[in-house]
């Protein structure tokens, strides 16, 4: 990884820093298993719930890259440049590399139709926003989790000490267990 992309990921929320990228990517998660529970059955609600999901995906992202990283008046990449850069990474899987970037080139576009929805003059954001699916989201919650592992493997190979875990998604599971942790929807 190249000296001037950092990336920032803290397995913890305790003390007085919050962890924003993975409390993006809990609230994806627990979304999703919620849904694979519960699916709802009108498709505009599968679209809505859909929609969360894949831009708080991409939001945890974002920040897991760097992008809400402070700059010296120097304007940020964005999540994609940022992904990129990372996957130039020599040390990284050229398959993993592959297979990310393929989904990368589904989950940007979907992003950026997300989230900056609204009036357009042509139609193509909510055409872009009316694909998505359930099996889409399935997939692009995978190419989540796959590139917060490859990004904690690559912290760990440039010494950074995390806790043992085969995947995020151990933590995602365990995340509502954390000292002082109450989940919105238990209030």
């Amino acid at each position: 990884m190249s000296q001037d992309l950092p990336i920032f990921c803290h397995l913890t929320t305790g003390g007085p820093e919050t962890n924003l990228q993975l409390y993006s990517l809990y609230r994806a998660w627990t979304d999703w298993q919620k849904f694979k529970e519960n699916s709802p059955d009108s498709p505009g609600k599968v679209r809505e719930r859909c929609a969360f999901i894949v831009n708080t995906l991409a939001l945890s992202l974002a920040q897991l890259l760097g992008q809400n990283v402070p700059t010296k008046g120097e304007r940020v990449d964005g999540p994609q440049d940022l992904l990129r850069r990372f996957l130039e990474d020599p040390a990284l899987d050229k398959a993993a590399v592959e297979r990310i970037s393929r989904g990368a080139d589904e989950l940007w576009p979907l992003y950026n139709a997300i989230h900056h929805f609204g009036k357009t003059a042509n139609r193509t954001k909510y055409e872009k926003v009316s694909t998505l699916d359930a099996p889409k989201t399935e997939a692009l919650v995978k190419l989540a989790i796959e590139v917060w592992d490859l990004v904690i493997q690559r912290a760990r190979q440039q010494g950074a000490d995390l806790d043992e875990f085969e995947s995020i998604v151990e933590i995602l599971d365990d995340y509502g267990l954390f000292e002082g942790y109450q989940d919105y929807d238990a209030r």
